[in-house]
């Protein structure tokens, strides 16, 4: 149960993190940042401000490695709850139950 709180957390801090992340380094890139294509985002830094350039590199490693091991362990889990210790945590989760 502790170990699907700490998942669940690191899931919700990632989806904030990730497009913060993103958003600093298309800033630091130059381009603009539009919100459903309707207003355009202000830069969160400025163009090639020195010390933010790791952005990208962190945000394509939370985003490719990160996030996709924490959705791997959550679905896996939900399995194992499924098909292992026959409990009803994965029906749980399904719309209308």
């Amino acid at each position: 149960m502790q170990s699907a709180r700490v998942v669940h957390w690191l899931l919700y801090l990632l989806l904030f993190a990730v497009p913060i992340l993103g958003w600093i380094n298309v800033s630091w890139h130059g381009f603009p940042v539009m919100l459903f294509g309707l207003v355009e985002m202000p830069k969160l830094v400025a163009t090639r401000m020195p010390g933010f350039r790791w952005t990208g590199d962190v945000h394509n490693a939370l985003a490719n490695y990160a996030m996709l091991a924490l959705i791997g362990l959550h679905v896996a889990a939900a399995l194992y709850h499924h098909f292992v210790r026959r409990d009803r945590v994965l029906r749980r989760m399904l719309p209308g139950h």
